[in-house]
């Protein structure tokens, strides 16, 4: 996978908890799939996943997910960073958008209160992460703002809000709520009404960050598995990438193997040779706000502007105030009033380089 290290940014991982009964990886193994991501320097997005409860819709389902992050999020973390995503898809395609909202408020108030995880929780779409519609409603009524909606797109994805499949549209009404999103599954072999390819299409133009789902356990011939052999065939090596891999890698950076090339314009004179400045801006950033108080917690994201040809494979963070990140997604708090310059410079693909800036005022 590290020959792709400019299409893939980040991995996210499924966490069975193994006192349920349906994992033998126990929690130390876990941290260590975490810290081995981690240390390859991808971002990470672990989430709590019991697969009895995906899609079912009592709220305690989501409670038992935040109460496990309060148990685990100081030993999984002892040595790595990561994104939470809460749960994987509670909530099934009758929860509506109040419902929906008032279980992730108990459910984050239990993580932010029971650790000291500050960072942005991810929190999926009700309808097996498929109803942005509910998501889109509901969003601004869940009680913090330090959060990331994530939509799952299938074939057979359906949008109970919309009362249709999932159209590429809907991105649309979730993404003009003004909260950052992002694809946390999508795959191309369940087939059905949705064309998956044409809204993940969609959400790389609305520059979603895109994560393939790579399993081979969900019934699918030929499975959605990245690498080969798969896990139910051989528990050993030497593994490579598989057919799967080489027909969603595209997606990964905004593109997919069925977009046409450019074709060059033979009367276009040759670009100069040596380094050359980008056309626009490779990120910009996105700050929840640019006014805060002492000590008050703020979050930045980095918005993929970068278009088609060209992606982010680094992103490095200047706070100001001597405090360095890097990361697609960060907070912070600031210990004394003043004006703050904050700035992002991200690398491409090519190597070449921009920055973005924005002011950060601090009150008493």
């Amino acid at each position: 996978m590290n020959q792709h290290r400019d299409s893939i940014h980040t991995l996210r991982i499924e966490l069975e908890p193994p006192e349920r009964g349906e994992s033998q990886a126990d929690v130390a193994e876990q941290r260590r799939w975490i810290e081995e991501g981690y240390e390859e320097g991808y971002e990470l997005i672990a989430t709590y996943h019991h697969y009895p409860h995906n899609g079912q819709s009592d709220p305690q389902y989501l409670q038992n997910a935040a109460d496990w992050w309060v148990e685990q999020y100081d030993a999984l973390s002892s040595n790595a960073e990561f994104t939470i995503n809460l749960m994987n898809e509670w909530g099934g395609h009758d929860v509506g958008a109040s419902e929906w909202a008032s279980a992730y408020t108990d459910a984050i108030a239990t993580v932010r209160k029971g650790t000291d995880y500050t960072k942005p929780i991810v929190v999926d779409a009700p309808g097996y992460g498929q109803n942005v519609h509910a998501a889109a409603e509901g969003v601004h009524e869940i009680d913090d703002d330090n959060i990331i909606i994530s939509t799952h797109v299938y074939g057979v994805a359906y949008n109970a809000g919309a009362g249709e499949s999932l159209r590429s549209e809907h991105l649309d009404h979730l993404d003009d709520q003004g909260y950052p999103c992002l694809i946390g599954e999508f795959g191309t072999r369940r087939p059905g009404s949705t064309d998956a390819t044409a809204v993940i299409q969609h959400a790389n133009e609305l520059d979603w960050p895109v994560i393939a789902w790579a399993w081979n356990g969900d019934g699918e011939t030929p499975p959605m598995n990245m690498a080969s052999p798969a896990w139910s065939e051989s528990c050993s090596g030497p593994y490579s990438a598989s057919d799967y891999f080489d027909e969603i890698i595209g997606f990964l950076h905004g593109r997919s193997e069925n977009t046409p090339d450019t074709p060059e314009d033979p009367d276009e004179p040759d670009e100069p040779d040596g380094p050359t400045t980008p056309a626009k801006p490779i990120a910009e950033i996105d700050p929840s706000t640019t006014e805060i108080s002492v000590g008050e917690r703020i979050s930045f994201n980095a918005r993929d502007t970068s278009g088609k040809s060209r992606w982010p494979t680094c992103l490095s963070w200047n706070l100001g105030d001597d405090t360095t990140k890097n990361g697609w997604w960060i907070d912070h708090r600031y210990r004394s009033s003043g004006s703050y310059t904050v700035s992002l410079t991200a690398t491409d693909n090519d190597g070449e380089s921009t920055t973005d800036e924005v002011t950060i005022t601090v009150i008493d």
